[in-house]
C-alpha cells in the first residue's frame, strides 16, 4: 500500500505523551453457519492499530495543533509521522477522528487524539 501524503509532525508540538493505549483492529471476518462452527477468515493481512493518546498543550500550540490538523492534513486525510514513546520506531498515522480539546485551566489545553497505524 503507499501512503500519499506523509507529513513530520510539527517540531513546535510535544513529542511525549500523557498516556498512549494502542488497540489492534480485528482482522478476521466471522459467519455464522446453518450448524456447525463459524465459520473464520482473515481480511487483512496487516492490522490497523488504533492509539489513543492525551497531550497537554500552551495555547499556542493548541493553536498550532489544531491548525496543522485542518490545514496541513486536510481534516484527517493526510498521514503524519510521530515516534512511538516506547520503542522509538519511526510510525505512520492519520487521525481517527478529529482532536479533542479541553480546558486545563488559563494557560493549559489537554487534547485526546485518536490515531491509527497503517500498515506500511
Amino acid at each position: 500500500m503507499s501512503v500519499p501524503v506523509t507529513l513530520s509532525w510539527p517540531a513546535t508540538l510535544p513529542s511525549c505523551v500523557q498516556n498512549w493505549q494502542e488497540e489492534n483492529e480485528p482482522v478476521v471476518i466471522r459467519t455464522e453457519m446453518d450448524g456447525g462452527p463459524p465459520k473464520v477468515r482473515r481480511r487483512y493481512s496487516a492490522p490497523i492499530r488504533s492509539i489513543t493518546a492525551t497531550m497537554f498543550l500552551s495555547n499556542e500550540q493548541y493553536e498550532i495543533l489544531r491548525d496543522f490538523f485542518d490545514q496541513a492534513l486536510a481534516g484527517g486525510v493526510n498521514y503524519f509521522e510521530f515516534i512511538h514513546p516506547w520503542s522509538g520506531e519511526d510510525l505512520v498515522l492519520r487521525f481517527g477522528a478529529p482532536p479533542k480539546f479541553d480546558t486545563l485551566g488559563p494557560l493549559n489545553v489537554s487534547v485526546e487524539l485518536a490515531w491509527q497505524r497503517i500498515p506500511t
